[in-house]
């Protein structure tokens, strides 16, 4: 029978460490400097403003993922929004912007037909109403009973030295749920199958 072994749990968590933070400093990389630009950085220059920009970006990201625990219905509802408008209604707005003259578009747009040679008009019908449809429904996901207000705000209800197991609960791994959360009972920080 396996038993939770803390040692291994923890070098597990210091291995995933190790593989992340470098992950994102790659990843925050272009952000940060389309960011930096747009504030006006200078470039090429390591200085306080960039470290100011680069951790008030590092430190939003967090506030992000705290106020939002289950990530997976925010995914949906980005998702449902910029995929759309990526996969059906811009390659059509593109495709009239590069091939036909600012006079004939003017003409094509006053006659409502985007385009004579493909079914762009009833793709984008098409798109509207998948996009208004998921990101209603990921909307509706959000305002329902699933979300679970994040630990910042029970500390705000009940002070710091309130109950200790209000906040989000997690999946945890196994039958045997081998999580490490301090002294704190898997059982009342991880759902549990029956709620899954």
């Amino acid at each position: 029978m396996c038993r939770n072994v803390t040692w291994i749990s923890q070098l597990v968590n210091l291995m995933i460490t190790a593989h992340v933070l470098p992950t994102i400093i790659i990843m925050y990389s272009p952000l940060a400097q389309q960011v930096e630009e747009w504030v006006g950085v200078p470039p090429r220059h390591f200085g306080i403003h960039r470290f100011i920009c680069r951790s008030l970006l590092f430190f939003g990201s967090i506030f992000v993922a705290e106020t939002i625990p289950n990530f997976g219905v925010f995914a949906q509802l980005v998702g449902g929004s910029t995929i759309t408008l990526m996969t059906m209604l811009l390659p059509s707005v593109f495709y009239l912007l590069l091939f036909t003259s600012a006079k004939k578009r003017i003409i094509l747009i006053n006659r409502m037909q985007i385009s004579p040679d493909s079914p762009d008009d009833q793709l984008s019908v098409f798109g509207v109403i998948g996009g208004i449809a998921a990101s209603s429904s990921a909307v509706m996901e959000i305002v329902g009973s699933k979300m679970v207000p994040p630990c910042y705000v029970q500390w705000f209800r009940t002070g710091l030295n309130g109950p200790a197991n209000t906040c989000a609960s997690t999946h945890c791994c196994g039958p045997l749920m081998n999580i490490t959360v301090g002294d704190v009972d898997p059982s009342k920080f991880c759902i549990m199958p029956s709620h899954i």
